[in-house]
């Protein structure tokens, strides 16, 4: 008997058609990850299929199982919940009552609240005092009501180009004191 013949009557013994239904439509594995589970090839365990008259899902339907199994955490690039949407951080916490439809929070907004002891008054905003959407310390974050934060936008971008334009002068000065 060959290695293949042999491989495949152990399969033929191991395998039924209620342990590949089990597999296949409870577990949800593809005819891939169920070869995996046997060390054979998919190509072995699609002939298993046809043997025991299962129905393989469509192309479609595949796709929505691979999906499914790579939500969140079993997703291949998954980092533990951290992620950056329109340039800021977002943290997933589905509990929270600032949570977006996919379960993410604002980092800012967490860090705001932790610092502070309460959650953010309805109708305020967080700013950053640097201008950076990523610098979440607690010292670069302030909480204003909405309309007055956005009067204050303006007046903050303003002076950050003022003392942009003072430190471009004075490292323009840099080298003559230098010589000096």
């Amino acid at each position: 008997m060959t290695n293949a013949q042999a491989i495949h009557k152990r399969l033929e013994e191991e395998l039924s058609k209620d342990s590949l239904e089990e597999f296949y439509l409870d577990y949800r594995l593809s005819t891939q990850d169920i070869a995996n589970l046997f060390d054979t090839s998919r190509g072995t365990i699609v002939r298993f299929f046809d043997k025991f008259g299962i129905q393989r899902r469509d192309r479609q339907a595949a796709a929505r199982f691979a999906s499914f199994k790579y939500k969140r955490e079993n997703h291949p690039n998954w980092k533990g919940g951290r992620s950056i949407s329109a340039g800021y951080v977002v943290v997933l916490k589905p509990d929270h009552p600032r949570a977006d439809q996919h379960g993410y929070v604002r980092e800012h907004i967490l860090v705001w609240e932790k610092a502070h002891g309460q959650n953010l008054p309805k109708g305020w905003e967080i700013h950053h005092l640097n201008g950076l959407k990523t610098d979440n310390r607690p010292k670069n974050l302030v909480a204003l009501p909405d309309k007055s934060h956005r009067r204050l936008i303006p007046a903050f971008q303003a002076r950050i180009r003022q003392l942009e334009r003072q430190t471009k002068e004075l490292k323009s000065i840099r080298p003559l004191l230098k010589g000096g």
